[in-house]
This record gives C-alpha cells, structure tokens and sequence, in this order.
C-alpha cells in the first residue's frame, strides 16, 4: 500500500508553523512524533511521500540517518539489459520480475517501439530520461 501524500501536508505544515512561531523547536519535533506515530499506528506501508517528508524534515534537523536506496545508471542499464535477453527468450514473468524490482527502487519504466525508456521517479520529463534500444 502506499501512503498517500495529503497525509503527510497537515505534519509538515505544523512543523513550519511551529518553526515560524519564534523557533519552536520541541513544537515541531512533537509534530513529527505525531505523524511518526500516527503512521506506525494506521498499518499502511509507507510510501514514498513518506520518505520524502523525513528526507524534508532531516534537512532541518539533520537528526536521521535515511538510506536513499539509489542506484548507479550502469546498474540500471545492466538489469534493464537482462530484462531486455529475457523478454527476447518469451520468458516473460522473469523479464516482469526485472521491472517489479526496479520499480521498487524508484526507477519508472516505459516500453516504447524505439526502445526501453527509463527514469527516477520525480524526473520525468527532465533531461535524465535514458533509452535504452
């Protein structure tokens, strides 16, 4: 499941209104607390809006240690090439295996007759989309 970004707008908004409000530091830190709380509570996964709030809030307080999970272009393009042999050999629920688990990882892919598209979610439409024949 994905936690859905409206959920995360009302904490952040407390956050900096209570940053606004003469530097209310512990104000802010228990909002936090608030939403991290709340979201452990609910039973939803969290999902990328998730992150993207404590990847905002750790630019205030540099108080996490988040792993981003990235990965290289060239570990893209290597996996996206097995997919691409696997797909050429109808051994297509592998190829799909391929793409479930870059999709996972934040990489947004799109099939086109010139080629395989792909890029990081939140860029697209951005130069850093690549191709792959």
């Amino acid at each position: 499941m994905i936690y859905h970004a409206c959920a995360v707008e009302a904490p952040l908004h407390v956050i900096f209104e209570r940053l606004d409000d003469d530097l209310d530091t512990p104000g802010a830190l228990a909002a936090l607390f608030d939403f991290i709380r709340e979201q452990n509570r609910s039973g939803i996964a969290p999902g990328q809006s998730a992150f993207d709030f404590l990847r905002e809030v750790d630019e205030l307080f540099d108080a996490f240690e988040l792993e981003t999970g990235t990965i290289s272009d060239a570990a893209i393009e290597a996996e996206l090439e097995k997919r691409r042999e696997l797909r050429r050999a109808d051994r297509y629920q592998e190829a799909d295996a391929i793409r479930a688990a870059l999709q996972e990882r934040g990489v947004a892919i799109e099939d086109t007759p010139t080629g395989t598209r792909w890029w990081l979610r939140g860029e697209q439409g951005s130069d850093g989309a690549c191709t792959v024949a």
